[in-house]
């Protein structure tokens, strides 16, 4: 999704909510960044350190511990 598509789409859920488009911006950013710092919480090599995490209206993420032993090593500077 490029920026200009998120940012139309905040734009018209900020006229349908009455909530500011930059507070809108906020959340959408921040659900995100939740993931990527509970994801970065686990221990390489340590698959029941992966936490499942939910996403309102996305679903939950749940990690099995065969991918996560099969992802183990890859990653970036690993490929």
């Amino acid at each position: 999704m490029t920026d200009d598509s998120v940012m139309e789409i905040i734009k018209v859920v900020a006229e349908k909510t009455g909530i500011p488009a930059p507070v809108i911006h906020k959340a959408w950013k921040n659900q995100f960044k939740v993931v990527k710092d509970t994801m970065q919480d686990a221990t390489k090599g340590m698959p029941e350190s992966f936490k499942t995490i939910y996403l309102a209206r996305l679903g939950k993420f749940v990690p099995r511990p065969t991918m996560v032993s099969q992802v183990r090593g890859k990653g970036v500077g690993n490929e």
